[in-house]
């Protein structure tokens, strides 16, 4: 039988977690971490004012990326749904925790965007330190949260039913727990994005097995 263009547009589908991954690094050096972690207030308010624009683009690429990890979770989430059978318990589980994550990018890229807005508007911001901090501990410390859920659900279903490679998937717990522990999770989300890639080269290889079958 042909494949029709909805078939090719769901083997492609998982590719987007590594759309999400590019668009999340640019956005987490350009505006989340262009001054680096708990810089100084006064090298804060020069870079919303001087540099806002940059930050503008980077928050945008930071949006665009939780749109792309979005439609990564929906492919993930049928995934985990198809193997374990119908069950929808540990597909619901992931889903929600890369929501949650999700969101917290979201309002961690919205709050720098708000604060070049306001330096490029009025050339002063005022409280660029605390905005920054809020944003960096909402992306190193409550969105891990949500991405431990999301890896430890898929690993556990992948376990449960011998699908992949079991070291993996063991070596993904021990990720999903450091992303539980805010000393090193803003170290260890970087091993979350390595894996990103690749659970969505292995989605997309089995999509096209299957189209291909």
């Amino acid at each position: 039988m042909p494949e029709s263009r909805w078939d090719r547009m769901t083997a492609y589908a998982p590719l987007s977690g590594i759309a999400f991954v590019v668009l999340y690094v640019v956005g987490y050096f350009v505006a989340l971490f262009a001054e680096g972690f708990l810089a100084s207030h006064e090298d804060l308010e020069r870079l919303y004012v001087d540099d806002s624009n940059r930050i503008l683009l980077g928050g945008w690429a930071g949006f665009l990326g939780v749109a792309a990890f979005v439609w990564f979770l929906g492919s993930v989430g049928a995934s985990v749904r198809e193997r374990m059978s119908g069950d929808g318990r540990l597909a619901t589980i992931a889903l929600g925790g890369g929501l949650l994550a999700a969101a917290c990018q979201l309002v961690a890229f919205g709050l720098v965007q708000a604060a070049a807005l306001r330096g490029d508007e009025d050339g002063v911001v005022g409280y660029g330190a605390a905005v920054t901090d809020a944003a960096q501990v909402i992306n190193a410390g409550a969105a891990p949260i949500g991405f431990a859920v999301l890896v430890a659900a898929v690993a556990g279903a992948s376990l449960r039913t011998s699908h992949g490679p079991a070291w993996f998937w063991w070596v993904s717990l021990v990720v999903a727990l450091g992303l539980l522990i805010p000393a090193v999770s803003f170290i260890v989300i970087f091993l979350f994005l390595a894996w990103v890639v690749v659970v969505s080269i292995m989605l997309f290889q089995a999509n096209r097995g299957a189209a291909a079958a």
